[in-house]
Formats: structure tokens, C-alpha cells, sequence
């Protein structure tokens, strides 16, 4: 079954109702020998937005083209190429909204889900996504690409950074139909400042080591990482700082090169930081960012606790952070952007690369 984070691309009866404004079919042959057809569509009182594909093709050349259309009182007031690597490969769109003066589309093209908030006075502001989203009211959340479990946010229509969710958090919010928290926007946090915080409010005044720097850097790093800029064009998007890099699995390689006695402590602690109750956070934005981040971090450590006991990564599930080309990616990384014991335990087993790369999948 179908959960409300998969999407099927475009609504029918959307697409119905464009082409009844416009007076146009859903799909037609062109004087110039190009097949037209409207992919995705939205209307209001006043405008009418759609999403063309424009193709021909012959024996040695497929010609393709997506185009965001916006009509207002019948007049062509919006022209969008959609940005994609190379519309040959297609584009789905999930979400198509008209606002006061813009426009927001959700779309899938082949390496990526994309959000682009157009002005209908012109000019584009786009990011990269995820391939599983939904809209909740005016924000755009998706399941992250850079730390499991985690939940990320921007408000629509302007694409604000909101803080992330820890997803079980995030989950349960929603089916209660409460409000999230803190919905943005929200700037890039200095890293030293919150690692020092959220470690003190997980581990008091006498932290472990290196096991809470570990913990702390390997999970919860989102919460302090620069905030991915907005983009333009295709070319400039990114999902922000080590986007090949993700370090989630990072205790459970370290346990694995444990001897027993260590070993066994480390599942004794991740089951203890998994118990950890939620606190009331203070109620400013930095207060929310620490108790948002612990919380995350509890519920990481259930699942982690578990792999560390099976010896194994869940069903399905595989890690590239080994990898020679993730690990020249992350030795040439901020120092800064983690607390100095991720750093420590990943110098320790960079001799076991290889044996922990056979370990994870890749």
C-alpha cells in the first residue's frame, strides 16, 4: 500500500480541469510535427498553470522538451523551462500549487526530486529533494537523504529552511494533527556551540569518550550543518555539506572492531541514550534545535542498538561511507563539522576500510 510519502506523479483530474480552461485536448499533433501534451495542471479563479511535454522523434534523434505555462485572464503571463539533467529521461510532476504571486512545483526528473517556487514576475528559486515527500499546510517535508531518520522541511512558497524532525517525532505529529515545531525559517547554527550543547543535555557534565563525540557528530550533525543554499539552475543544487558522506552507521563500525567487553558497553549505552525521555525544550530556536536533536538521537540509538547485536545492517539496507571515493570526500571535509572524537574513531579504522566496506554492502 501506497504511504503518504510515495507519490504516483500527476493528478488526473487536475490535468482535466487545465485543459477544460484552456479549451485544449490533453495531448495533440502539432503543425511542426511535434506531440504536445499536458502533463500536470492547477487553476483558480483567474489563472491557469500547466506542465507541457513537446516531443518528436525520428529514427536518430528524440527532440524533448517541459515547459511551465501560467495564463491569467487567458493571457500567457509565465514561460519556465523545467530544469532537469536532460529532459530526454522525463519529468513527473507531483504537486503543482498557484499562490498570491508564484508559483510552487514539486517534479522527479532522472537523478532527482526538485522544488522550484517561480515568481510569476520571473525569476526562479529551486532545491533538491528527496524522492519521498508530502505537503503538509505550507511545508514541504521529505524523508532525508543525508542522516536516516531524519525528516527535513522548507515553507512554502518562499523554500525557507526549517529545522529538521526527528521522523518518529515527525510521524506522530502528524497523525495527532498537531502542529510541527518551530516551522522556520531557520539559519546555519555554529557547529562547537550546539555539538557542546546537545552533548551536555544527552550526557551531563562528564561526557564519555569518545563514544558521546561519536554519537553526537555521526547522528545529529544536521542540526548544525550550513543550511544548502537555493539554486537557479540545475547545476547549482545540492543537499548541503556531505552529501555522499552520510555517517549514521559509524558506531556500529566502530563496534564491530571492539573486542568484547567494549563492544557489549557501546549496545548498553546506545539502549540507554534510546530510553532517554523527551525533555520540554526552551522556547527559543536554540532551545528547539538541542532538544530536536536529542530527540533524533534517541531514536536512532533503538536501531542501532539492534544492528550492533545482529552484526549485520538492516534487510535492504547498505552503506557507501567505506567506499574510496566517500572516504577522499570526507578526509578532505571541515574538521570543524564534527566534534575531534568522530574524528579520532574514524582515523582508528580507517585500517579496517576494507573489511567494514565488505561488512556494509559496498
Amino acid at each position: 500500500m501506497k504511504d503518504a510519502w510515495e507519490h504516483d506523479g500527476d493528478d488526473e483530474t487536475a490535468v482535466d480541469e487545465a485543459c477544460a480552461r484552456l479549451g485544449w485536448p490533453r495531448q495533440w499533433l502539432a503543425v511542426d510535427g511535434h506531440e504536445h501534451t499536458i502533463i500536470a495542471g492547477a487553476v483558480d479563479a483567474r489563472r491557469v498553470v500547466w506542465v507541457e511535454r513537446r516531443f518528436r522523434g525520428d529514427p536518430t534523434w528524440d527532440e524533448v522538451e517541459y515547459t511551465l505555462w501560467v495564463a491569467v485572464d487567458g493571457a500567457l503571463a509565465l514561460a519556465w523551462t523545467v530544469e532537469t539533467y536532460n529532459p530526454y529521461f522525463g519529468c513527473e510532476v507531483g504537486f503543482l500549487r498557484l499562490g498570491a504571486d508564484e508559483v510552487v512545483v514539486v517534479y522527479r526528473e532522472k537523478h532527482r526530486t526538485i522544488v522550484a517556487s517561480l515568481g510569476l514576475a520571473g525569476g526562479a528559486t529551486m532545491r533538491a529533494l528527496a524522492d519521498r515527500w508530502r505537503v503538509v499546510g505550507d511545508e514541504l517535508l521529505w524523508e532525508s537523504r543525508v542522516s536516516r531518520g531524519l525528516v527535513e522541511r522548507v515553507r512554502l512558497p518562499d523554500l525557507a529552511w526549517g529545522l529538521p524532525l526527528p521522523g518518529g517525532l515527525c510521524d506522530a505529529l502528524l497523525v495527532a494533527g498537531t502542529p510541527l515545531p518551530c516551522p522556520g525559517p531557520h539559519a546555519s547554527s555554529d557547529p562547537a556551540t550546539m555539538q557542546s550543547a546537545i552533548v551536555r543535555r544527552l550526557f551531563g557534565a562528564d561526557p564519555p569518550a569518545p563514544l558521546a563525540g561519536l554519537v553526537v557528530g555521526a547522528l545529529a550533525h544536521r542540526f548544525w550543518d550550513a543550511v544548502p543554499v537555493c539554486g537557479a539552475r540545475y547545476e547549482s543544487l545540492t543537499i548541503g555539506p556531505g552529501e555522499w558522506n552520510q555517517l549514521g552507521w559509524l558506531p556500529f563500525h566502530w563496534h564491530h572492531t571492539l573486542g568484547p567487553a567494549e563492544a557489549e558497553a557501546l549496545v548498553a549505552a546506545l539502549v540507554e541514550l534510546a530510553a532517554r525521555p523527551p525533555a520540554e525544550p526552551d522556547a527559543d530556536q536554540h532551545g528547539w534545535r538541542v532538544e530536536l536533536a536529542c530527540r533524533h538521537v534517541a531514536e536512532r540509538c533503538t536501531e542501532l542498538a539492534a544492528v550492533c547485536r545482529a552484526g549485520r545492517l538492516p534487510e535492504g539496507v547498505s552503506c557507501y561511507f567505506w567506499v574510496e571515493w566517500s572516504q577522499a570526500g570526507f578526509a578532505a571535509g571541515e574538521r570543524g563539522r564534527f566534534p575531534a572524537d568522530l574524528w579520532r574513531v574514524w582515523e582508528s579504522l580507517r585500517p579496517h576500510a576494507e573489511r567494514l566496506r565488505a561488512l556494509t554492502g559496498r
